[in-house]
């Protein structure tokens, strides 16, 4: 926006008018607010025991900055405690988000037992003026009991004679929560005589 007037006056003494011509004022920039959309990401599954990373992304739709922005993830209270913060957010905060970017924080964090987590992600900071500006999403995890494999290798018939042929069995199972993936064996190790 540019501001420009002319200012006029009549000379007492002469009567004759007076013109300061145009006066300009230098451009004033009018820009949108600044306006964040916060948004969460995790992965969806996990093991206890097993470090994972909460990412908060705020982007900044409008075209002023918002400055003094920091962002947040929180779980509610649990018992037993499924997840501790380990460390975060990096980058530290608070930061500007320039108008039309965006900023991404992640935070570690610890499964420590099993069931479903809820986070929380937000932030908040201020714009044009002063004015608060803040956004929040929530990420869904599920923790679940690691993998735990157990096997019975059982042969038939328990006794043979030298040429009979045996039906060697290898049954596994899967007592965890997590799925277990890639399952292989070794060759069979065959020792003794027969």
């Amino acid at each position: 926006v540019e501001l420009t007037t002319t200012v006029t006056a009549e000379d007492v003494n002469g009567g004759w008018g007076v013109t300061t011509g145009p006066v300009v004022a230098t451009p004033i920039a009018v820009r949108t607010p600044g306006v964040v959309e916060v948004s969460g990401a995790a992965p969806p599954y996990v093991s206890i025991g097993q470090w994972f990373e909460v990412t908060v992304t705020v982007t900044n739709t409008g075209e002023a900055d918002v400055v003094g922005f920091v962002p947040a993830t929180s779980v509610p209270f649990m018992f037993p405690v499924k997840v501790v913060m380990v460390s975060g957010p990096v980058p530290g905060s608070p930061v500007t988000v320039a108008g039309g970017t965006s900023q991404t924080f992640t935070w570690t964090w610890s499964a420590s037992g099993s069931g479903a987590v809820t986070f929380s992600a937000s932030g908040g900071g201020t714009t044009c003026g002063g004015t608060k500006v803040q956004g929040l999403d929530t990420v869904n995890v599920t923790v679940e009991k690691r993998a735990a494999l157990t096997g019975r290798l059982v042969a038939i018939p328990w006794r043979a004679s030298v040429g009979q042929g045996v039906l060697v069995t290898l049954t596994v199972s899967n007592s965890g929560e997590a799925d277990a993936v890639g399952v292989d064996m070794l060759a069979l190790d065959v020792t003794g005589v027969g």
